[in-house]
């Protein structure tokens, strides 16, 4: 059919497709696996990105094949007819094995690994997988995608489609920008560059059921910090009913050396930001999980305060755990309060990393 890359079927990393269930065993043989994968990536000699840029869209939406990692990074909030509120979790991400793709065409440039977490009442999925492309997972110009396997990533001047082939249902969303995105590190004081669209209006199908719902899509590309490594993180992203959005990022080491540190942008419904950090916001723990068996305490329920919010923040469910290569608890939440004394609400996603024992 015209237009359309032939696919290769499975992953070629060990001939196969990761999901969330499976033996100890297999854990330990994916962990291990991707653990070496990385660290040869990091011995890789790419070029440092430099100096300032400028983003140009929608060439952007796009790979960069000459930066070390890159990475794609869709959020979304659905809902329908007769669907509860959902979150929805993409993600793909690269990272370069070799700077010199010329020197053997038959030994793979780049590690890929992709994810897609959907949580609500009444759905749980959950899937992973790892590539090392050679034909199963990578991007192509000419038809303006990025894939891995049957997950596809397609880009316009004006929207983005998801198109989604998992064990349990098919995913079909196309992403419209209703505000321009906004440029990350455009000075180039950082070895990475990248941008935020945060409120994508989203419209689609999750099986044979229609929904409707806003995204926030980051993409990164350069010496972007990878699942595994020294630094550990929680993200919340929240879209609030008032057209508003928020994001907040907790940094920490994986030792539990030196200091958290908390950064974040609130956004009113006109696209007018606050920057928030550690000096403006009070970040609370107010509900705990821990795997059974699997060690860790998950700070699976926020109050936050300071800076205009009082925002409590609770799980759809408590165990929204991910059992990936470097697992993560993962999942919807719900966030009720006042932002400026003005009582507000809203559906997001909470990212937690790096609790493991």
């Amino acid at each position: 059919m015209a237009g359309k890359r032939p696919r290769t079927g499975l992953s070629l990393l060990v001939g196969l497709v990761f999901f969330l269930a499976g033996p100890a065993s297999a854990q330990d043989a994916r962990e291990s696996l991707y653990e070496q994968l990385v660290s040869l990536g990091n011995e890789a000699d790419f070029p440092p990105l430099d100096g300032a840029w400028e983003l140009t869209l929608p060439g952007d939406h796009g790979a960069h094949p000459g930066a070390r990692s890159e990475s794609w990074s869709v959020v979304a909030h659905l809902t329908g007819a007769d669907v509860a509120p959902v979150s929805l979790q993409f993600s793909l991400a690269r990272l370069g094995l070799r700077a010199d793709a010329s020197a053997n065409p038959l030994q793979p440039t780049a590690l890929f690994r992709g994810h897609v977490i959907l949580t609500g009442p009444t759905v749980d999925l959950a899937e992973e997988r790892l590539s090392r492309g050679l034909g199963a997972a990578g991007h192509d110009a000419a038809l303006s995608q990025v894939w891995l396997d049957q997950w596809t990533l397609d880009h316009s001047a004006e929207t983005l489609t998801l198109a989604l082939d998992t064990a349990k249902t098919p995913i079909r969303l196309t992403l419209a920008q209703t505000t321009g995105a906004t440029p990350q590190n455009s000075a180039g004081e950082a070895p990475f560059r990248g941008y935020s669209n945060p409120k994508m209006e989203v419209t689609g199908k999750i099986g044979d059921t229609a929904v409707t719902g806003v995204a926030w899509l980051d993409h990164l590309w350069g010496d972007v910090p990878l699942p595994g490594g020294p630094l550990a993180y929680d993200r919340l992203i929240l879209h609030l009913n008032d057209g508003g959005a928020l994001s907040l990022l907790r940094t920490r080491r994986r030792d539990g050396a030196g200091i958290a540190t908390l950064d974040g942008v609130l956004l009113d419904a006109d696209g007018q930001a606050t920057v928030l950090s550690d000096e403006s916001v009070d970040l609370t723990v107010s509900q705990v999980w821990q795997a059974a068996g699997q060690g860790g305490d998950y700070p699976v329920g926020w109050h936050l305060t300071g800076a205009g919010l009082d925002l409590t923040v609770k799980p759809f469910e408590p165990d929204q755990r991910q059992a990936f290569a470097v697992p993560v608890w993962s999942g919807g939440v719900r966030a009720t309060g006042s932002i400026n004394g003005q009582t507000t609400s809203g559906i997001g996603t909470l990212q937690l990393t790096g609790y493991e024992e």
